[in-house]
């Protein structure tokens, strides 16, 4: 049976000598993982529309078991010369981590426009020399992924007595699911104390689009409170 997808190549592993597995993200059947026969060969016409981060429209064959690569046509290139190393890697993480944590054959066309929207406004800030700004959207796409996954923190009120959270010692914890007031926090384990700001930052991430994040002004110290919280939560959720 022939399949015909709209997708983002996630990652690719090498196998034998001539042959790789190709892991995707499609808008039409979710994470999808296929074989491609002789894409390692020098003259091989697949290969350049199959990196990693290219959105491309591609055909895969099944009949039993993993589905294999017949054509691919690379629709656009997310990476250039233009991207620095770091940025790169920024970029790279997000998409290995979308090929960690998401289950095969899941069809989520809300995870897909994510990536998407993610991908999109990367490179239009790269483009007008705002690289920087990507350390911030990064976060806020994780922010995002968590919350389509069902496992965003709770930011508005105690997870633990349901009060609205006052003063300036804010607890958050992973196995509570997010945010304690000051009483709740400092008596449990495994919890630790967040800023206002921090707090105020995922806040934002849960009301604005990808887009309207790029229009906002953190300091690199706010934008790495914030990855050091989020990578709790998703260590958890790889568990």
């Amino acid at each position: 049976m022939e399949y015909r997808y709209t997708a983002i190549i996630l990652g690719k592993r090498d196998i034998g000598e001539t042959d790789r597995f190709y892991t995707f993200f499609t808008q039409e059947g979710g994470k999808v993982t296929a074989k491609a026969i002789g894409v390692r060969k020098s003259n091989a016409k697949l290969c350049a529309h199959l990196e990693t981060g290219n959105l491309t429209t591609l055909t895969v064959m099944k009949r039993r078991g993993m589905g294999r690569i017949v054509s691919a046509f690379c629709e656009k290139r997310y990476f250039s010369e233009e991207i620095s190393l770091e940025v790169s890697q920024e970029i790279i993480y997000i998409l290995s981590l979308l090929d960690r944590i998401v289950e095969e054959n899941e069809k989520d066309e809300i995870l897909f426009q994510l990536l998407f929207s993610f991908l999109e406004v990367s490179q239009e800030i790269i483009k007008r020399g705002e690289e920087e700004k990507v350390f911030l959207l990064v976060q806020g796409f994780l922010f995002q992924l968590l919350w389509q996954l069902g496992m965003a923190p709770h930011i508005q009120k105690c997870t633990s007595c349901n009060k609205k959270l006052s003063g300036n010692k804010i607890y958050m914890s992973a196995e509570y699911g997010g945010v304690l007031c000051y009483e709740c926090g400092v008596s449990r384990q495994h919890t630790f104390l967040v800023t206002q700001d921090t707090i105020k930052l995922l806040r934002l991430f849960s009301s604005h689009s990808l887009v309207l994040l790029t229009k906002i002004k953190v300091s690199s110290r706010h934008i790495s409170d914030v990855r050091n919280l989020l990578n709790i939560f998703f260590t958890r959720l790889a568990r």
